[in-house]
C-alpha cells in the first residue's frame, strides 16, 4: 500500500542479474547483502569543487558531491542516464543541501550540453518523506522521442528501515518539482534498478523481499497507482537467490537480467548462471531464459561467474544489459577460468543473443584477484561492469574497472576504469584506459545506458561517471565521508576510443586472442586478437605434442583488432594449439582441423 505522499502534485505521466565446473552437486552460496550504512561524521568543511590532484584530465566535471560514497557503491542501480533524443544527462544521489551527520535526502543533477556543465535540480525528490533513502536509481522515459519536455524522469530506491521501498517522478526532467512516495507491506533489503518500456512509457522498478525466496516487479505509468501483482517467485531457482542486472527496453520489448541459481531449461550443471526475462505485454507476463555462457565455444574455458570476494559465505557477483536494433539482449559481466592459476584467469565477457542462439566475446582478460576492491565503493562493486548502446542499436562501449599498478605496501593493484568498443557485426576494439591515475583507486564507476551519437557519422560519446572521497589523493579512499562525483564524456571515433587520463600512452601492455572461427574448420580459420598497444607479436601453430607447425605472425602490430587466416589444408586432421606473445605475455588455445 501507500505511505507517506509528498505534497500533491497531480501528474499526467502517459509517457515512461558455488558455481560448479561441471559439477553435478547442488551446492549454493548466498548472495551477500548491500551496506544500508548510516555514515560517520562529516567534514566540519564542504571542500569539493576540483579533480584529485593526481589526475590531469581536463574532461572530467566535479558534479556534485555526496554525503559519503555509498550512494553509488552498487553495481545494480544506475544512477547515470542520458536520453539521446533530448539530448540530456541526468545523475541521481544520496546528499544534502547542508552536511550533517546522516542523510537520506535525494536529488539529481542534469546537462543538456553533454556533460560539460550541470545544474543541481531543486529538491530533493523524496521531500516530504523520512530522510532514509539508500542507492537510488533513475531512468528517462521519452516516448515521443521528442525534446526535453516530452520526458520523464522515474526514480526508485531502498529505505534505510530495510521495510519500505522508495519512487518518485518528474515531469519534464529537471522541472524542479518531483513526486514521491513509499510503499510497504514487505521487507525489502536490496536496491530498487528501474527501467521504462520506450514505446509504452512504463517504469519498471525490482526489489527483492528478505523473507520471500521472490523478487517483486513494481510498474507504473502515471506514479499515482503502482502495480506490485507480478513477482518472480524462486520456482527457476533452487533457493530463490538473484543478482539483478537490471533491464532494458527497445520497440516495446523490455527484457530483465540476472544471475541466479538456475537448475531448469535443459541446465545440466548446479550454480549460478545469467538468465533474462522477456516481456512483449508491458509486463503483463515473461518469460525466462538461461544463457549458459559455459556452453559458448568462444567462452567455454570460463567455467563459472568471478567472485569478486574472496574467503566469506556469499557470492559477489554483477553485470549490465542492454538490447541492441535487433530486440537481442546483450549482458556484460565477469567470469573466472578455473584450471588458470593465473592472475589472467578472470575476464570480462559479452553474452549476446542472436537469430542463430547464444553467442559470446571476451572483452578483457587479466582482472586480478588481488585487486584492490577495498577502495570507493568496491566491496559493493568488483569490476563494475556496464554496457552502454547507440540509440540505433548498433553500437556498444562496454566498461569495467581493473587492477593496473601494483602498490607493494599493500599487495594489491590499483583500479582504473577501462572501456572497449564495438559495432554490432564486429568485435572488441582493444581496452582503453580511460582514467590511468597511478595513485588512485577509482573502483567505483557506472556508466550511461546510451551514447550520444554524431549524425552521419561513426563517431558516438559515451559518459562515464566515479566518486572518490573529497580532498584524498591516495589509493585508500574512505566511503564513510563525503564523496565528489566526477562525470566525463568519452569519445569514440572511427571505432576508437580516446583516453583522456593522463599518459595513457604509458599504460600497461594487454592484449585479448579471441577463439578460432569457425572451430572445427576444414579447410582454413580466422584467428583474431587485440592489442592495447603497439608491439611485437608472434603467433605460432603447434601440433598437441609441441612441433611447430607454422609461424603466422612474427612482427610489430599497432594497437587495435587484428585477424590472421589460418589455412590447413595441407595438414592432416587432428588438434592443433595456437599460440600468441606478446611483450611478456603469452596465451594459447586449441584449435580443430576436421577433413
Amino acid at each position: 500500500m501507500l505511505r507517506y505522499l509528498s505534497t500533491i502534485f497531480v501528474l499526467l505521466l502517459v509517457f515512461t542479474f558455488a558455481v560448479n565446473a561441471q559439477s553435478k552437486t547442488r551446492s549454493f552460496s548466498k548472495k551477500a547483502h548491500i551496506i544500508f550504512n548510516e555514515p560517520g561524521p562529516a567534514p566540519s568543511k564542504f571542500k569539493g569543487g576540483k579533480l584529485p590532484s593526481s589526475s590531469n584530465s581536463l574532461a572530467w566535471v566535479v558534479v556534485d558531491s555526496m554525503e559519503n560514497g555509498f550512494s553509488t557503491m552498487d553495481g545494480t542501480v544506475n544512477p547515470l542516464v542520458y536520453d539521446p533524443y533530448s539530448n540530456v544527462i541526468a545523475f541521481v544521489h544520496r546528499a544534502k543541501l547542508t552536511y550533517a551527520s546522516s542523510s537520506g535526502s535525494l536529488f539529481y543533477n542534469t546537462s543538456t550540453d553533454k556533460g560539460l556543465t550541470w545544474k543541481r535540480v531543486a529538491g530533493p525528490i523524496n521531500a516530504g518523506l523520512p530522510q532514509e533513502g539508500r542507492y537510488p536509481s533513475m531512468a528517462i522515459s521519452n516516448v515521443s522521442k521528442g525534446p526535453i519536455d516530452s520526458t520523464t524522469a522515474g526514480f526508485a530506491w531502498m529505505q534505510s528501515d530495510y521495510i519500505y521501498v522508495g519512487y518518485g517522478a518528474e515531469q519534464p526532467v529537471g522541472a524542479g518539482s518531483p513526486y514521491s512516495a513509499l510503499l510497504d507491506g514487505h521487507n525489502f533489503y536490496t536496491t530498487a534498478p528501474i527501467f521504462s518500456n520506450d514505446i509504452t512509457g512504463t517504469f519498471f522498478w525490482l526489489v527483492d523481499d528478505y523473507d520471500y525466496p521472490i523478487t517483486y516487479l513494481f510498474k507504473t505509468k502515471d506514479f499515482l497507482t503502482v502495480d506490485s501483482s507480478f513477482k518472480f517467485d524462486g520456482t527457476e531457482v533452487s533457493d530463490g537467490e538473484r543478482i539483478w542486472f537490471g533491464g532494458a527496453s527497445k520497440n516495446g520489448k523490455v527484457i530483465a537480467a540476472d544471475v541466479g541459481t538456475y537448475t531448469f531449461s535443459g541446465s545440466d550443471a548446479a550454480g549460478w548462471i545469467p538468465a533474462i526475462h522477456t516481456s512483449t505485454n508491458d509486463g503483463a507476463s515473461w518469460v525466462t531464459e538461461i544463457a549458459d555462457f559455459r556452453k559458448i565455444p568462444t567462452l567455454n574455458k570460463y567455467q563459472r561467474l568471478y567472485d569478486y570476494i574472496k574467503g566469506d559465505d556469499y557470492v559477489s557477483y554483477q553485470g549490465d544489459i542492454n538490447i541492441d536494433k535487433d530486440g537481442y539482449p546483450h549482458l556484460l559481466f565477469s567470469v573466472t577460468d578455473i584450471l588458470n592459476t593465473t592472475q589472467n584467469g578472470n575476464a570480462v565477457v559479452e553474452v549476446y543473443k542472436t537469430a542463430t542462439g547464444w553467442k559470446g566475446q571476451v572483452v578483457a582478460v587479466g582482472i586480478h584477484d588481488s585487486t584492490n576492491w577495498d577502495g570507493m565503493g568496491g566491496l559493493q562493486m568488483g569490476p563494475a561492469c556496464n554496457i552502454a548502446v547507440s540509440k540505433e542499436g548498433d553500437a556498444f562501449v562496454a566498461q569495467w574497472v581493473q587492477g593496473v599498478n601494483y602498490d607493494a605496501a599493500s599487495k594489491t593493484y590499483i583500479c582504473d576504469i577501462f572501456q572497449s568498443y564495438r559495432a554490432l557485426d564486429g568485435i572488441w576494439s582493444a581496452p582503453v584506459n580511460i582514467t590511468n591515475t597511478p595513485n588512485l583507486n577509482e573502483s567505483c564507476a557506472h556508466l550511461a545506458n546510451f551514447l550520444s551519437t554524431e549524425a552521419g557519422t561513426d563517431n558516438y560519446t559515451s559518459f562515464s561517471l566515479f566518486s572518490y572521497e573529497i580532498g584524498n589523493n591516495s589509493i585508500s579512499a574512505d566511503y564513510n565521508n563525503a564523496a565528489n562525483v566526477y562525470i566525463a564524456p568519452i569519445p569514440v571515433k572511427n571505432g576508437v576510443i580516446s583516453g583522456i587520463g593522463k599518459d595513457n600512452s604509458k599504460s600497461s601492455l594487454n592484449f585479448s586472442l579471441s577463439q578460432n572461427y569457425p572451430n572445427p574448420f576444414n579447410p582454413s580459420t580466422s584467428i583474431r586478437f587485440s592489442l592495447t598497444q603497439r608491439t611485437t607479436v608472434s603467433l605460432k601453430v603447434t601440433d598437441i605434442l609441441g612441433r611447430e607447425v607454422v609461424t603466422l605472425l612474427n612482427e610489430e602490430r599497432a594497437a587495435g583488432n587484428h585477424q590472421v587466416k589460418f589455412d590447413g589444408s595441407k595438414l592432416s586432421s587432428g588438434v592443433y594449439i595456437y599460440t600468441l606473445k606478446a611483450g611478456n605475455r603469452t596465451e594459447s588455445k586449441k584449435l580443430t582441423l576436421m577433413k
